[in-house]
């Protein structure tokens, strides 16, 4: 029995229960959802935000960078030709770093952390060369090159390949081989150009990849969308989309005729995900559709449902939308189906409805001077259960335009459930990780996947959406080392921190500003928390306070008596002051009183008026979420005794206090 820390909300009603294998009965029972209301998106202001103007490429990742249990986005800046890593902050505001880059264009963009060590490595694929780039916590790109020959890396797909633990890369080429990156373990590489692998396929044409477990026999598999340009033949070999299936030591075999994958209609992503809560995968296969007989030039795009392991493009299903350069499988508006969501010359939201019935949603209030969203990445950032879009805009891939990048508020009701995974210490993103949910709403299913669609990464947490259900039975978790774990009683609307090898059992938030700044000073001192029995810095340090002399962020993993282990806000030290909102800062806003028992007042001392108030627990699960025009006051009776964050918000100006509910 895994017990975990009595006291912490969140994590202290949950049962675990270990075995070798596990067989549960599948519940493939249909939802009838009628939608009323279009999925609506709303785009949040940057004075919320605190994100600069960016005109980003198409190529995201919105991951938790430094381990502090917030999502950050990283970008590449098409303009500026910079990465911009916006490091999320506790009140869901951001601090920007900028670094150059070594090349203008690049077509792929992961991050992961691939030793276990807390620190994410940023990985990037442009017309020549793999790029690693390490030194985030010191406020540095230290760049590495991987590859010892030209490639025209089109997607990067993570995962571990070889069943040593570690987290290796497929590199999608468009002029040749596509390439494997075996992890050798302290974030050395070794390059493997699989001449055995693909050797009929040396034209290139490779684009987007899923390194993902299709057929469920515990090993990863690779499913690569082909498309080759001037290619006129609908049965090249290089424009049919390749399934392979991997033996779990590093060797995959071509699938022959891809068990009805094998789409020549020139396709650019094929993503993985239950589209009919069966729990196997199905496929949706985006595809530009030049030269295609079948549709006459018309684009179109395929669903594939897959039935004993036999795919079937499901000509009843319609998700046609111009030029899609990205997929997206995700739940968007929680009602208990995986939706498609497509970016290109055009954007569509198909929403699923169940018993495989989509509905359209053409996101209309989404298009910036007349110009779709080219590309996007997914997380849900503010953590209140919907998942939230970061969106880049451009008439095409290559042409620098002047349209901001807009994230997105998702404004969907339903219930959700959340779980943020731990692997062990080679695999801590717990890539290729399996969750099931099991209820009176049936089974869902999902796949932490890492590099997929056309070079961007989502976020790592897992999400579902369980429209008007409000309780879930059991969770079944299948880690990537294929061992299973079986959770019940677990609570709903709410993100659950599961961890495969130790005892997390919460967040803490460190105290003071999170934004500091040396200005004069030759150091600052950092402080964690008392009453704990180890701790360990992500510099290194293994005292309870550091002297910091140099620019970085720090997080700090605790560790109690119990052998509990808690990992830290982050704190980012600059060499001058950074923009961004800090806890208690200076600011026009006010509230009283700070020991509360009903109503908490809120004062402006200018003209701005209050319009959004949120309040959180110092682990960041909001509990108040209130727009209104001049709000003065807030009902914080139903809160239970303890300490909370308050962000005030006037859409000009905002800030952080911190009450104590007695």
């Amino acid at each position: 029995m895994k017990n975990l820390k009595k006291g912490i909300k969140n994590y202290n009603s949950l049962k675990f229960l270990k075995f070798g294998k596990l067989n549960l009965v599948s519940l493939s029972t249909f939802l009838f959802v009628q939608i009323s209301n279009a999925q609506i998106f709303t785009p949040i202001p940057t004075s919320s935000t605190k994100l600069p103007n960016l005109t980003s490429s198409m190529m995201m990742s919105f991951v938790d960078i430094n381990a502090d249990g917030l999502d950050d986005l990283c970008i590449y800046d098409l303009s500026a030709e910079k990465m911009f890593v916006n490091f999320q902050n506790e009140d869901h505001s951001f601090t920007t770093k900028s670094f150059p880059h070594l090349s203008k264009n690049i077509f792929s963009l992961m991050s992961a952390d691939f030793d276990g060590d807390r620190m994410t490595t940023l990985i990037s694929g442009d017309g020549e060369t793999i790029r690693t780039f390490n030194e985030l916590n010191q406020f540095k790109l230290q760049s590495t090159q991987l590859n010892n020959t030209i490639i025209f890396s089109q997607n990067i797909a993570l995962g571990d390949v070889n069943s040593d633990g570690l987290v290796d890369m497929f590199a999608c080429n468009d002029v040749g081989n596509n390439r494997f990156y075996l992890n050798q373990g302290e974030n050395k590489f070794k390059e493997d150009l699989f001449t055995v692998f693909n050797p009929r396929y040396a034209n290139g044409g490779n684009y987007g990849s899923t390194l993902i477990d299709v057929n469920d026999d515990g090993a990863l598999d690779i499913y690569i969308a082909k498309c080759k340009m001037f290619d006129n033949s609908f049965t090249s070999p290089d424009r049919i989309n390749l399934l392979y299936k991997g033996d779990g030591k590093g060797n995959f075999e071509e699938v022959k005729g891809g068990n009805g994958l094998s789409d020549g209609a020139q396709s650019w992503t094929g993503n993985f995900a239950d589209l009919d809560n069966d729990g196997d995968l199905d496929c949706v296969v985006s595809n530009h559709g030049e030269f295609n007989p079948e549709v006459k030039g018309a684009d179109v795009n395929k669903v594939y449902i897959n039935t004993s392991g036999q795919f079937t493009w499901d000509t009843s299903i319609h998700i046609n939308s111009q030029y899609v350069f990205e997929v997206i499988l995700q739940d968007f508006d929680n009602n208990g189906f995986v939706d498609i969501l497509m970016a290109g010359k055009e954007a569509n939201l198909f929403l699923n409805q169940g018993n495989r019935n989509f509905t359209r949603d053409s996101l209309s209030n989404m298009y910036l001077s007349n110009t779709a969203m080219l590309s996007c990445v997914t997380s849900d950032y503010d953590r209140n259960g919907s998942l939230d879009l970061y969106t880049y805009y451009n008439q095409d891939i290559f042409t620098e335009k002047d349209i901001n990048d807009v994230l997105y508020k998702n404004n969907a009701t339903g219930n959700f459930i959340g779980f943020d995974l731990i692997g062990d210490q080679k695999n801590r993103n717990a890539i290729g990780a399996k969750v099931f949910i099991y209820g009176a709403f049936g089974m869902q299913r999902r796949n932490l996947t890492s590099g997929e669609a056309y070079g961007i990464q989502n976020s790592f947490a897992v999400h579902f959406g369980l429209g008007s259900y409000t309780n879930v039975d059991s969770v079944k978790i299948i880690w990537p080392d294929n061992t299973i774990e079986v959770l019940t009683n677990v609570k709903t609307n709410q993100y659950h921190l599961i961890s495969k090898q130790d005892e997390y059992c919460g967040k803490v938030i460190l105290a003071g500003e999170q934004n500091r700044s040396l200005g004069k000073n030759s150091s600052i001192e950092l402080t964690a928390p008392n009453d704990y029995a180890t701790y360990l810095w992500n510099n290194g340090a293994t005292t309870q306070s550091i002297l910091v002399e140099t620019e970085g962020f720090f997080t700090c993993e605790m560790t109690d008596a119990s052998g509990c282990k808690f990992y830290s806000s982050s704190i980012f030290v600059n060499q001058n002051t950074t923009t961004g909102v800090n806890e208690n800062s200076k600011s026009s806003f006010s509230v009283f009183p700070t020991l509360v028992n009903q109503n908490l007042n809120i004062y402006s001392q200018s003209d701005d008026k209050v319009n959004h108030v949120v309040i959180t627990s110092l682990s960041s699960e909001k509990l108040i979420d209130i727009y209104s025009e001049a709000i003065q006051n807030v009902d914080v009776s139903n809160l239970v005794p303890g300490s909370y964050f308050v962000k005030i918000d006037s859409g000009k100006s905002s800030s952080i206090h911190k009450i104590i509910k007695i």
